[in-house]
């Protein structure tokens, strides 16, 4: 006959304690990946993504409504498990995805793209948010709860996009605003 082995109990509140605490283990309890499309204002150009199982991989579609033109590709940059923000320059040339998931992984957040698919530049979190928005992208309980909603965390991050001058805002807890923009490839930061 087994007998069950019993753990001290305060070695069982450190483990279960280090485990809860973890960015790592509460933030990737999602099993979804997704993105949110994109259009220009005058609804010309359009951008999507989606997640393929085989081959394994992120792919885009670009859309230009007037010519029908349409680029399908693989999208590069991203983990199988991402919730994808998309933004497209007013005059169709560049798009940018945004990771907006929670969890540890800090770098290559942002990226900027060409039509064609070609990188043109990589953000990590760091490079357009306050480090307290950072603490709470890693230590979010949800996915997407480091970002603001009225309902369910009124404090957290605002993103937003300004299509006269195609630049990506992202307001951090402490009022910090970032512009990065998809013409000029720079982040600028304001208090």
């Amino acid at each position: 006959m087994k007998r069950a082995v019993r753990i001290p109990q305060p070695i069982l509140v450190m483990a279960l304690t280090a485990l809860i605490s973890s960015s790592e283990a509460r933030a990737d309890l999602c099993g979804v990946s997704d993105a949110m499309p994109a259009s220009s204002p005058d609804g010309r150009f359009r951008v999507s993504a989606e997640w393929q199982e085989a081959p394994d991989r992120w792919v885009y579609v670009w859309e230009d409504a007037d010519t029908g033109k349409t680029v399908r590709k693989r999208l590069n940059g991203f983990a199988e498990h991402a919730h994808l923000a998309l933004f497209i320059a007013a005059d169709g040339k560049r798009f940018a995805a945004l990771d907006v998931s929670a969890g540890h992984r800090l770098d290559a957040r942002l990226l900027i793209f060409e039509a064609d698919g070609r990188v043109r530049r990589r953000f990590g979190l760091r490079d357009f948010v306050h480090d307290d928005t950072v603490r709470a992208a890693r230590k979010s309980m949800a996915h997407l709860e480091w970002l603001h909603d009225e309902a369910f965390h009124p404090g957290g991050a605002k993103l937003g996009f300004d299509p006269i001058k195609d630049m990506i805002l992202v307001t951090s807890a402490n009022g910090a605003v970032a512009r990065v923009s998809l013409r000029t490839l720079k982040v600028t930061v304001a208090q």
